[in-house]
């Protein structure tokens, strides 16, 4: 019998880096797809191996805790895929990003029987010996084994819901440069588009992480705790004075960072059927 998946995300048709994150596009793994946000925390998957992620689905307005709790209890087989902590923390007003910040994760992440976590912690693994790196699957796409020419200096990769111009207080001048918004879905023309200059300047994740697949000097503007997980760090920089990370920071390129990314990805499914299929579970729900 073929193995069967639920695959609990956000799918989110109109954020490209939400939408992207799933393993199931990239790794034989059948079965249905549930989003996030519209779970009630009694939910019982359709099959009982479940896969959370991608995205950064650890921290607030979530119903994880409840989810996952009650799923464990069931007996379910439970999976974390490139999954990501993420909470708000108020902007400085003079900078408008956030600092650095020490990150707590929750006591459900225990409970999974794999976690597969995007944020590079490696004081996490040892903690909790079920876990591991493993970054968003979205390398995995076959858009990153091409070459792109670089067109211009400078792109600006994002958030379509939070405006560079009002979250940032981004000057004006800096909208000369080619924009795109991660609310446009086509992911073979986003990342045509990254690849297209030398410098990737962006508020979004995905952006950062896409431009650092790509070989590419990134900065980015962090307004959220998950930035600071990403193991290839970005230049990390003041909005109004962006431009001169280029000349006074050191540049960052993390060329073997495709590679080290999809290699724990291929591990991370290896390991996840053969946990499915040489671990018995007694299953204590009818589906």
């Amino acid at each position: 019998m073929k193995l069967q998946f639920t695959n609990i995300f956000r799918t989110d048709e109109t954020n490209i880096g939400d939408w992207y994150s799933t393993p199931t596009k990239y790794f034989d793994l059948p079965g249905n797809q549930k989003d996030i946000f519209k779970l009630n925390h009694d939910y019982m998957p359709e099959h009982e191996n479940v896969i959370y992620g991608g995205g950064g689905l650890i921290g607030q307005f979530r119903p994880m805790p409840h989810v996952v709790k009650y799923q464990k209890n069931a007996n379910y087989k439970i999976f974390g895929w490139g999954l990501g902590e993420h909470t708000y923390v108020c902007l400085d007003e003079q900078t408008q990003i956030i600092p650095p910040v020490n990150i707590t994760y929750p006591a459900y992440v225990r409970d999974f029987d794999l976690l597969g976590i995007r944020d590079y912690h490696p004081d996490l693994y040892t903690s909790i010996p079920s876990s591991r790196w493993v970054p968003c699957a979205s390398c995995m796409h076959e858009a990153f084994d091409k070459e792109y020419e670089v067109k211009q200096d400078v792109v600006f990769f994002l958030h379509g819901a939070l405006p560079m111009n009002i979250i940032h207080g981004m000057p004006k001048e800096t909208w000369d440069y080619p924009h795109k918004a991660n609310s446009e879905m086509n992911f073979e023309e986003t990342i045509e588009f990254l690849g297209s200059a030398d410098v990737v300047v962006t508020n979004s994740f995905h952006g950062a992480y896409w431009g650092t697949l790509l070989g590419k000097v990134v900065i980015a503007f962090p307004w959220s705790s998950k930035f600071y997980g990403l193991k290839h760090k970005p230049l990390y920089c003041v909005t109004t004075d962006w431009w001169k990370c280029i000349n006074e920071k050191e540049q960052r390129q993390y060329k073997s960072s495709l590679s080290e990314c999809r290699e724990a990805n291929i591990n991370f499914h290896k390991e996840v059927i053969e946990h499915v299929e040489n671990i018995p579970r007694t299953f204590k729900v009818e589906i």
